[in-house]
């Protein structure tokens, strides 16, 4: 989080749109000033979507650069069942 590039810093306005497209909520807003609220980011939780960086928007410069992760961890596929009832020939609804 680069906070000379948030327009909540830089232009006293509301914004949260990092904080709303978080998937993890990696990125969530804390008290600032004057009743607005600026990011924080816990990087435990950040799995490198890059959903905040693309939501952001500062301009030129994004407030937010996400590294994404060398190495993601895919879900193990699971266990084949066979079939309780086999449909019948034909449209099977």
């Amino acid at each position: 989080f680069v906070r000379d590039n948030c327009i909540v810093y830089t232009d006293h306005t509301a914004c949260g749109a990092c904080d709303e497209y978080c998937p993890t909520k990696a990125v969530h807003m804390i008290p600032y000033r004057d009743g607005l609220t600026i990011p924080e980011v816990r990087s435990a939780l950040c799995v490198g979507c890059g959903a905040c960086e693309n939501a952001c928007p500062a301009r030129p410069y994004r407030a937010i650069y996400v590294d994404g992760h060398p190495v993601h961890q895919q879900a193990l596929r699971p266990s084949a069942k066979p079939l309780e009832h086999q449909p019948d020939s034909g449209f099977p609804f």
